[in-house]
């Protein structure tokens, strides 16, 4: 996939389907970064990917382990780029 990429505007992972309300939580958290953040993908609980984000083909991979766990929330530092991603990951219900 080099040389592409996409915009990450927002994932939304809640819905409501005939006024019964289902959620899903991020499950997975992987990308690529060097001296910043090259890419971003998601998969929530419910098996559904997000991304690649970026260009996966620049920098090093990372993965963010959940262990039956998911993430709650995210901490960023930007300015041009995205610097760095911190992942809250809290007990998946």
């Amino acid at each position: 996939m080099t040389g592409t990429s996409k915009k990450l505007e927002s994932v939304i992972i809640y819905s409501t389907v005939d006024g019964t309300s289902y959620g899903a939580c991020f499950a997975n958290l992987s990308g690529t970064f060097d001296d910043n953040i090259k890419s971003l993908s998601f998969v929530t609980s419910n098996g559904d990917p997000y991304g690649p984000y970026g260009d996966p083909a620049a920098g090093k991979g990372f993965k963010i382990p959940m262990h039956k766990g998911a993430i709650v929330g995210f901490f960023a530092h930007s300015g041009a780029v995205l610097n760095s991603l911190e992942a809250y990951v809290g007990a998946q219900l």
